[in-house]
């Protein structure tokens, strides 16, 4: 019953924001709709916290053909440290294009990664753990003494991880996109140069 009732009302917010954009018909009502959407997902996450410096350091470097992958970490937070991986084509002059994303297995045409697609381009790329996953290969957060997952699927893991944030008005997702604007690290260095820089949310602008 629980679950019908969260479901009618995820389909009912989809019909109102269906009728809402199909009411737009100038660029002014579009970007009016935009900035009110952005204004909603910022009151969902919250207050982004004040930046700090990432302390990034390189603690190894794998050699490829044309790219290199330094082993980066650095602290999204004040001693929250995160690992991470870093692509850079080994002539392409700083700054970089940048991009960070969440490592995956995924492969385009030919068999290579899309890492190493972007690197060979000459884009840095910051490949950022997940927290656990459905997906192969995910770090367990919570082991037990035995060293199996205390909470379950990751499902259980994320709830565990969320609901104590949400207990003291903090949100996971915040950490999680706060995470993720560590590819301002990539913006102006260039191979084996871990420059820490201020960690600010993931935009477009930033990346560049």
């Amino acid at each position: 019953m629980v679950q019908e009732y969260f479901v009618e009302r995820v389909r009912a917010v989809e019909r109102l924001a269906n009728e809402r954009r199909a009411a737009l018909h100038t660029k002014e009502d579009a970007e009016a709709y935009v900035r009110e959407v952005r204004a909603k997902i910022q009151q969902c996450f919250g207050p982004w916290p004040e930046k700090s410096s990432l302390n990034a350091r390189t603690t190894g470097v794998v050699e490829r053909d044309v790219y290199l992958i330094e082993k980066v970490i650095f602290e999204s937070r004040p001693n929250f440290p995160v690992t991470a991986n870093l692509y850079l084509r080994k002539d392409a002059p700083a700054p970089h294009q940048a991009w960070s994303g969440r490592a995956d297995t995924r492969r385009v045409q030919g068999g290579g990664s899309v890492s190493v697609v972007r690197a060979g381009a000459g884009a840095a790329g910051l490949r950022l753990p997940d927290l656990r996953s459905h997906r192969p290969g995910r770090a367990v957060q919570y082991l037990t003494s035995d060293l199996k997952p205390r909470h379950g699927g990751p499902v259980g893991e994320h709830l565990y991880a969320g609901n104590q944030q949400f207990l003291v008005g903090d949100f996971f997702g915040a950490w999680r996109a706060w995470m993720a604007s560590a590819h301002s690290t990539t913006c102006s260095r260039g191979p084996r140069s871990t420059r820490g820089t201020s960690a600010s949310p993931a935009t477009p602008a930033a990346a560049r």
